[in-house]
């Protein structure tokens, strides 16, 4: 029991710092939003799949296409879409 309690009260220190730490976060600025964007729309072809993918998970909860021509290279390929609508986070 005596271990039980030992864990748990680590676990609650951590979550503490971890909640310290998030208040602590500055936010950004409108200027400071749009340099980013800026900055990603030109590095976005030196990012990894996942940050890429990260990325649009965090700004976007839903996206609708639809796809205007025929697969480059085959099925399973990338074809040519259009954006119908999104909804941001």
């Amino acid at each position: 029991m005596q271990e039980e309690n030992e864990r748990e009260e680590t676990i609650r220190q951590q979550l503490q710092v971890e909640t310290l730490f998030e208040k602590q976060q500055p936010k950004l600025s409108p200027n400071e939003v749009i340099e980013v964007a800026k900055s990603l729309k030109e590095n976005w072809s030196f990012l990894e799949p996942d940050h890429k993918k990260m990325i649009m998970q965090t700004l976007f909860s839903e996206i609708t296409i639809d796809v205007t021509g025929e697969a480059v290279g085959g099925p399973g390929r990338r074809a040519p879409a259009e954006i119908i609508s999104l909804k941001t986070n």
